[in-house]
């Protein structure tokens, strides 16, 4: 019996093709790790981007309805009910769509009238339940705004920028599973992070276990579960973050 390594056909030996399978299975390994990072940091970066965007529109939107941002919620006369991620005014701002000005919710589909470039990337690729619609992106922190009553019926819950004392630290929106973004709702947790649009208020900590935030005054960042407790500890409710001190 010859001594020498049998080779196949090819010319390598079969312990030199395991090493090069083996190679190539940690390589593959590691770029894919490396994309999943990338992927995230860019996930990241377009929502706090897409939520800039959003102040940006609810500022401008102030500015043509003398410094009164987007109404968080409306009760026409008859009891109709709107809230802010299907007011067309403040679409339009927010998409440039200056057609949805003038027009009524029933004219066009609210849910899809924002491209899904401008959501939340995690849960537009989760595809839950309205996860084409901005209500299933991002909450409206509206924990501190007054209800108005007027003679006709009518209702709504605003705040001015004149009634915003600490408009850097206050939150205007943050991800989430629903529309709203509330307080009572601030440490539910244990279940996933992206569900699409729900009826909780739940705070959405799904990029990298921390959640982005855009403040009044138009800056944007990321806050942890860590920093809801430390707001608890210096306030709770009438911490600057959920109140506006004003």
């Amino acid at each position: 019996m010859t001594k020498e390594t049998k080779r196949l056909s090819s010319g390598f030996t079969l312990v030199e093709l395991l090493v090069v399978i083996t190679i190539i299975v940690v390589l593959a390994a590691l770029s894919f790790l490396g994309y999943g990072r990338i992927r995230a940091a860019a996930d990241t970066a377009l929502t706090v981007s897409n939520m800039r965007q959003m102040q940006v529109a609810n500022v401008a939107y102030s500015t043509d309805h003398s410094g009164r941002y987007v109404t968080y919620r409306y009760d026409d006369p008859d009891g109709k009910r709107t809230y802010w991620y299907r007011n067309l005014e403040f679409l339009a701002y927010l998409t440039g769509n200056q057609e949805l000005v003038g027009k009524n919710a029933g004219d066009v589909n609210v849910n899809t009238v924002v491209p899904e470039s401008m959501l939340d990337p995690i849960v537009v690729r989760a595809k839950k339940r309205s996860y084409t619609s901005l209500s299933a992106s991002f909450g409206m922190n509206h924990e501190f705004m007054k209800t108005q009553q007027y003679a006709d019926g009518s209702r709504e819950t605003f705040v001015r920028s004149s009634q915003l004392a600490n408009a850097s630290r206050t939150a205007a929106f943050v991800t989430a599973t629903d529309s709203a973004a509330r307080y009572t709702s601030r440490k539910l947790w244990w279940d996933s992070p992206v569900e699409g649009k729900t009826t909780d208020g739940k705070i959405g900590f799904r990029h990298g276990d921390k959640a982005a935030v855009a403040y009044f005054d138009g800056s944007t960042g990321l806050i942890t579960k860590e920093d809801i407790d430390r707001f608890d500890s210096e306030g709770g409710r009438t911490n600057p973050f959920w109140k506006g001190d004003y």
